[in-house]
């Protein structure tokens, strides 16, 4: 029988905490330069519906229809839905547990890469996702909107 030693037990914990205190600000730069649209909106309108994947599972994804307010990366349109996994159907629930929907009037800063389909979805799954706050804040970060705008401007 393995023991497990103090000091790889705490390498273990500390590099998972390291990681999970930096996931949003750590590498933004990165996902900012490889999304291919960046927009800063606020949700009109989710419908949830079951599709089927390539690989033949049925899943739910809600469509959202979001208000672009700022294009921070690519062309700005009034509008663009994009399928985020997960969702509610009558009683039926699907949580993805890197990508919580958005909901009506929720602001966010939305990375977005093209689907397969010619739709958009969130660049690197819930990583695109960086819900604001009422102060213009990523939530659960100390990261602002206004930072986020000039990072976006020097990676472009």
């Amino acid at each position: 029988m393995r023991r497990v030693t103090p000091s790889l037990l705490s390498f273990v914990l500390l590099g998972s905490t390291v990681w999970a205190d930096n996931a949003v600000p750590t590498d933004l730069g990165t996902r900012l330069r490889g999304s291919s649209r960046t927009i800063v909106g606020s949700v009109s309108r989710v419908e949830s519906r079951v599709v089927v994947t390539p690989r033949g599972d049925r899943m739910i994804v809600s469509r959202t229809l979001v208000r672009v307010d700022e294009a921070l990366k690519g062309r700005r349109e009034p509008y663009l839905e994009v399928d985020i996994e997960g969702g509610t159907i009558g009683q039926l629930s699907m949580r993805v547990s890197d990508m919580e929907p958005l909901v009506v009037g929720e602001r966010a800063v939305v990375l977005l890469e093209p689907t397969a389909g010619g739709g958009w979805k969130p660049h690197r799954r819930g990583l695109g996702l960086l819900r604001l706050g009422a102060d213009n804040r990523i939530v659960g970060s100390e990261l602002t909107l206004d930072q986020v705008r000039r990072l976006a401007a020097e990676v472009k």
